[in-house]
């Protein structure tokens, strides 16, 4: 199973990305209440909420399953220069 952690820092990453860090911008973005962010970016499993994975899922135009990879990065989730770097790399 991926580690809470990993996917809280995945989650970082996009509200880092689409809402500069703003949690407050991120959660009226998702529609979700900011408690609701907090346990997504908490790195606990307990604090999760389905309606918020499936918020973030949508409102960031990301699939479930890169998002909860065990190791690899999907696509959606690497700033443009880190993909293109890694095109034709084996």
């Amino acid at each position: 199973m991926i580690p809470a952690q990993n996917v809280s820092a995945r989650v970082k990453d996009l509200i880092e990305r689409h809402d500069g860090g703003d949690w407050t911008m991120a959660a009226h973005r998702l529609g979700i209440e900011p408690d609701r962010l907090a346990g997504l970016l908490s790195g606990d499993w307990r604090r999760f909420s389905l309606d918020a994975l499936t918020a973030l899922v949508r409102g960031y135009s990301i699939s479930l399953d890169s998002l909860l990879a065990p190791t690899a990065v999907s696509a959606a989730a690497c700033p443009p220069d880190s993909v293109s770097d890694t095109k034709g790399k084996s």
